[in-house]
């Protein structure tokens, strides 16, 4: 019933197919880049994992970042962080 209310709303379906094959996009490109980086670049499977380390370093730094708020306030917490 859902599905059917959704193919009937021109908007919605649109975002809905474009969200799609935005996601699609996307997974394609991961699973290339797994490849990619061992068979073109010649990463072992720690070099991989380590080349997401920074995305790994921003979760954690958000843990940190209410209390660097309360002690900085906002705009000195945003000036004393590298970006």
């Amino acid at each position: 019933m859902g599905a059917k209310w959704l193919w009937r709303h021109y908007l919605l379906r649109s975002l809905a197919l474009l969200s799609c094959l935005i996601n699609l996009a996307g997974s394609a490109m991961l699973a290339v880049l797994v490849v990619h980086s061992a068979e073109v670049l010649r990463l072992s499977p720690f070099g991989y994992g380590a080349a997401g380390l920074p995305g790994r370093g921003s979760v954690l730094a958000s843990r940190f970042a209410p209390m660097l708020a309360r002690r900085l306030g906002r705009e000195g917490a945003l000036v004393a962080t590298p970006s």
